[in-house]
């Protein structure tokens, strides 16, 4: 009986990675209505909160920072330090977790304020060139998993790993006539 309770009190407990996802998502969905920052901001700055003190979900975390950061960014007479701060910090969660569609969504961010901010031109230049090998590298991902994909449902059909060169299956219908 204990243990049925334990249980039903355990069902009954906020599932705070649920909830910080629903903010998260009603958050973002604000966003892309357009406009409706005011309503985006404090749902991704609750998801925030609830994804770094109860889940320790690091993604969500980074994810949220990087919204609200370019809210900020996006907010006329918006605090571009605060913006900095949240994309920087983004970025370096994304980095640790090697989420590289993340990274670049933050260089992104980070390209637009150093503009606004009217930082130096080496400085606007290096970031530009350092998002650019993230683009590359991550296209280069993305390329080896297609081809990855391709190779598995050739091996699910029942095909090959990788075809034999002709030289190869000469050579085995050699060995099989000889013995």
């Amino acid at each position: 009986a204990a243990a049925a309770s334990a249980a039903a009190d355990e069902a009954a407990a906020p599932n705070y990675a649920y909830q910080a996802a629903a903010l998260f998502v009603s958050g973002y969905a604000a966003l892309r209505q357009g406009g409706a920052s005011q309503e985006a901001k404090p749902k991704l700055s609750r998801a925030l909160k609830l994804a770094h003190s109860q889940c320790c979900n690091h993604q969500l975390v980074a994810q949220s920072l990087s919204l609200i950061g370019t809210v900020v960014l996006d907010t006329r007479g918006g605090d571009l330090g605060q913006s900095l701060d949240m994309l920087q910090s983004s970025f370096t969660l994304s980095k640790a977790q090697e989420d590289m569609p993340a990274q670049l969504g933050c260089l992104g961010g980070l390209l637009r304020l150093h503009r606004l901010r009217g930082s130096p031109e080496e400085e606007q230049s290096a970031l530009t060139s350092y998002r650019r090998r993230k683009l590359s590298a991550y296209d280069a991902l993305v390329a080896a998993a297609a081809e990855d994909e391709a190779r598995l449902v050739r091996i699910a059909a029942g095909g090959l790993i990788e075809p034999l060169p002709a030289t190869d299956v000469v050579a085995m219908d050699a060995d099989d006539v000889a013995t």
